[in-house]
């Protein structure tokens, strides 16, 4: 076969064998003819290359002394070079000399390797420096730092082999074709060591997410799963969306989101580092204006204005709107103190607006409206309440400690950066905001318990200390950590640590939060093994040593790190647990501590109430508490029963969807006509018959009458009438058919129990003894719930007790560091990526045994309004709104007396029980035989 001839890169002709040619550059071949000065045609014996020049007309670069001296004094505005790019090493003007790799324009001074200082040329003593580079895709993330592959100063030689390298691959060796994919490289620690200098973002992605990171282009960087899970953001209505193309248009969101510009054409991590600064500018902004435009919402007489209050809220995001009300709330507050202490103005003005804001929520507006307008009851809530407290307690100055121990922000419009007008102080303590976008987060409760809570926490920030609260499953430990940091606009991190969490494990959390200035909340801290929390203790050590002695690196897992001053960690506990570790007292030193311990619940479930559009929300908190308490008391001691606040918060949820589904078929006009009595009544029914759907499932045959006696002493007259849903029991019916046996009534009734409960949340036990027919409800139902929405149904099946927990979950190679997935894991991951159109159907996990802790705590954030896996590589892999967990407890579950439980296993799992809402099958199904055998 003829071989291909090389190409004249001036006449584009073809240069015969006999033709005298020039290799100029060690890239571009001419014709000796050809090799002319692009500018005044003279033949070149020396020549100056102007890659501007190529860069902007698509010239042949080449010129000679005379003719580049010209061009570059004729096209330079002040300061530089027309055109040309600056030396990607050290920023300066390259004036047209330079060499040219891999896109960048060097100057051949700076042409050297970034790590060991080498020059571009070969040693005499032989070993490779920068002759070969570690670039292409990858190695953009390095910003112009070309880096050798056998450098000391990197710490191991890259190695590799393929047959053909593709522009993916980095290179290995100075060996044609000994490159290294992508796929090959293990180990991204040297790569993230590298280009932690432009962005610190990337550091909370896996090794895997990483690669693919910067393996692609920007446009497709944004598809990645990991730079949304480096995002806090909730899929509730608000989200930041990228606009194509990003190099050349600004980016903006849905309506009460974040706009960001970013008009420029930078490497990934460069691009990551400008997202952040200008969302928080973006966020800035919309707060100056929002504080602007508040005193508009109100008029001359005081009263509220509905049209400009709608607008307002749907112009801005959540939590700008938070941050507005909060900062006007504390201005009036210190305004009335300061004339003497009337606050009753400004209370009259909260409750005006909780009125406005109740009623609003119920109405035909959009979910994003409705979702910040729920949060904003919650805080004006609050307002009420403190208001109310500060007239009790007669406090008549701002400076009394009745007020200053409360969460207060100050706007101060004169700071000439916007980044610092808003402050936020508690006690003696103060902080700017963080500017971190939140998206729609769930806003939490305030009592007096997370009101101490936040005053300990933010102590323990202002000493440059940690804080540990701890307390019973259920207590608030993780919310008020997670609501603290949105309040103060952090970003803020949740893992739910295990016994896989090692040393090498922590330390890379703690890398990745000193250098994003991330707030780490380990949850279950103390089931770290005595040994790692002993090693922990030195790394958290020295980040607060650096943090007091305002340090701008610190040293951790052998190498230099850039902390970030605004870092927190925090570790939430429950102590007595079996299975849980001591904290050493090195240790306990380093954090204030803070019992958590019983929370205002008819508070919360009042708020509760609010927030879902209830009139008569505080009569109906009292009451579901009290019953609630008499369930604790008086029910039988089962080890699936929970009656805290979880389960509290679920009926609630409940009882908010059937009441907006009510107002959507009577009509807001129409509900808007009902006596105060009327709505009182249709409030009460709402709510018990959300108790019917949550409460009772879970009881055993013995406790259903009394369940019945004591929602009769509570809600005199109660009663609810049964909601059939006629087109799923006949899809039911004609499946029992179908698979050869009768559907009794008790059969059917679990069917709908399951149906109702996995509807208000996606964590479900279904507990009974063996034969009771606890798969056979799950799977009639997941296929029946096909005919009433046309959602196709999948269900995996695990045996929890069949594989090990590494099996299970995944394990960490303590030398390489290297992630493997385990069953549970790798059906999650394929769950997310949707490959297969999974996120259009229904995903349901079973985990078909015994609920054992070893293999049951692990799911503690997964199942709670975290909806999080937390994984000890650092991941943290997000539960997708299609998805459900659920368990089928057989054996200790199945158990109907304490007596049959063990004490161990019942106390280990109650963190998990509490999770979960369960489905008693206990009865057993008699009339549930085969009609047919055969056919």
């Amino acid at each position: 076969m003829r071989e291909e001839l090389p190409t004249c890169r001036g006449c584009r002709k073809a240069i015969r064998e006999e033709e005298p040619s020039i290799l100029a550059d060690k890239r571009d071949r001419f014709h000796e003819r050809c090799f002319v000065c692009a500018e005044c045609g003279e033949a070149l014996t020396s020549y100056v290359i102007l890659e501007a020049r190529k860069y902007q007309f698509q010239e042949c670069p080449y010129y000679c002394e005379t003719c580049a001296d010209k061009l570059e004094a004729k096209e330079a505005p002040e300061g530089g070079t027309a055109g040309s790019k600056p030396c990607a090493a050290c920023g300066g003007p390259c004036g047209g000399r330079g060499g040219l790799m891999d896109g960048c324009v060097l100057h051949w001074k700076c042409f050297q390797c970034s790590m060991c200082g080498k020059a571009e040329q070969a040693p005499a003593d032989g070993r490779m420096h920068a002759v070969t580079l570690l670039r292409s895709k990858v190695g953009a993330l390095l910003q112009g730092k070309y880096v050798c592959a056998s450098c000391d100063a990197v710490g191991k030689k890259v190695t590799g082999y393929v047959s053909q390298r593709e522009e993916q691959c980095a290179p290995a060796t100075g060996t044609t074709g000994r490159f290294l994919t992508l796929e090959e490289l293990k180990d991204a620690t040297v790569w993230k060591s590298l280009g932690v200098e432009a962005s610190c973002r990337e550091q909370m992605l896996s090794d895997d997410d990483f690669k693919a990171a910067f393996g692609s282009t920007k446009e497709e960087f944004q598809r990645l799963p990991g730079w949304k899970r480096t995002q806090k953001k909730k899929e509730m209505g608000e989200t930041v969306e990228f606009i194509k193309p990003v190099r050349s248009q600004t980016t903006c969101d849905r309506s009460g989101g974040v706009m960001v510009n970013i008009n420029e054409d930078p490497s990934i991590n460069a691009w990551l580092s400008r997202t952040e600064a200008h969302m928080q500018s973006s966020l800035g902004e919309h707060l100056n204006s929002s504080m602007n435009e508040l005193g508009t919402l109100f008029t001359a007489d005081g009263k509220i204005s509905e049209e400009a209050t709608m607008a307002w809220v749907s112009k801005y995001p959540c939590q700008v709107l938070l941050m507005a009300i909060l900062a006007d709330w504390c201005q009036k507050i210190e305004g009335a103190l300061s004339a003497g202490g009337d606050v009753e103005k400004v209370l009259a003005r909260a409750v005006e607006q909780l009125s406005f804001m109740a009623g609003k929520v119920i109405t035909n507006i959009s979910n994003d409206v409705r979702q910040k307008l729920a949060q904003m009851i919650t805080e004006v809530v609050h307002q009420r309440d403190v208001s109310r407290q500060l007239i009790q307690d007669k406090v008549s100055s701002p400076k009394d400690f009745q007020w200053l121990q409360l969460m207060r922000m100050y706007w101060n419009p004169s700071e000439p950066q916007i980044l610092q007008r808003l402050s936020i102080c508690m006690a003696d303590a103060s902080f700017f905001y963080g500017f971190e976008y939140l998206g729609i987060a769930d806003k939490l409760v305030q009592t007096p318990l997370t009101d101490r809570c936040f005053l300990t926490l933010t102590q323990a920030l202002h000493m440059r200390l940690g804080a540990n609260p701890f307390g019973p499953a259920g207590t608030g430990k993780t919310e008020s950590v997670k609501a603290l940091g949105n309040t103060m606009g952090r970003f803020v991190l949740v893992f739910c640590c295990d016994e896989g969490f090692d040393f090498q494990a922590m330390g890379r959390i703690f890398v990745g939060l000193c250098q994003v200035g991330a707030w780490g909340c380990f949850d279950e801290f103390n089931r770290l093994e005595e040994r790692i929390l002993s090693a922990v203790s030195e790394q958290v050590l020295t980040i607060q040593t650096g943090n007091k002695q305002n340090k701008k690196e610190i040293e951790i897992l052998g190498k230099q790190v850039r902390l970030n001053s605004n870092v927190g960690i925090f570790v939430t506990m429950n102590p007595g647990y079996a299975g849980r570790s001591n904290l050493p007292d090195n240790l306990k030193q380093l954090f204030r501590a803070m019992a958590m311990t019983t929370p205002n619940k008819t508070l919360i479930a009042q708020v509760n109430l609010y927030n879902q559009g209830f009139i008569s929300a505080e009569k109906l908190a009292s009451k579901v508490v009290f019953l609630f308490d008499l369930c604790k008391d008086q029910l039988s001691s089962q080890p699936h029963y929970d009656f805290g606040l979880r389960s509290l918060k679920a009926v609630l949820a409940c009882a908010g969807s059937m009441k907006r589904e009510e107002v959507t078929n009577i009509g807001a006009e129409k509900f808007g006509e009902l006596s105060e009595d009327e709505v009182s009544q249709s409030e009460q029914k709402i709510l018990l018959r959300a108790i019917f759907d949550t409460l009772v499932p879970k009881l055993v045959a013995q406790d259903k009458p009394l369940m019945q006696s004591l929602i009769s002493g509570v809600f005199p007259g109660a009663d609810v009438g049964i909601v059939d849903n006629q087109i799923l029991q006949d899809e039911i019916r004609r499946l029992c058919k179908l698979r050869h046996f009768e559907c009794t009534d008790n059969f059917m009734l679990k069917c709908m129990e399951l149906f109702q409960i996995q509807r208000i949340t996606h964590g479900v036990m279904l507990v009974g003894t063996v034969g009771t027919g606890k798969s056979t409800v799950w799977r009639t139902l997941l296929d029946a719930m096909e005919k009433l929405d046309n959602i196709k149904g999948d269900a995996y099946v695990v045996d929890p007790k069949a594989v090990s927990k590494e099996e299970l979950y995944g394990k960490l190679d303590p030398t390489t560091l290297e992630w493997t997935d385990g069953v549970f894991t790798d059906i999650l991951r394929r769950i997310l990526s949707g490959h297969r159109g999974e996120n259009q159907r229904r995903q349901w996990i079973m985990f078909d045994g015994d609920v054992d802790p070893e293999w049951a705590e692990n799911l503690n954030s997964v199942l709670d309004d975290n909806k999080l896996l937390t994984l000890p590589n650092g991941e943290r892999l997000a539960i997708p709104p299609s998805l459900a967990c659920r368990t089928r407890g057989v054996g200790k579950r199945g158990c109907e007396s304490p007596a049959g439980v063990p004490e161990d296993l019942t106390r280990d799992s109650e963190s998990i029980d509490k999770h979960c809402t369960s489905c008693n099958t206990s009865k057993k199904p008699r009339n549930l035989f085969y009609s047919e055998w055969g056919g």
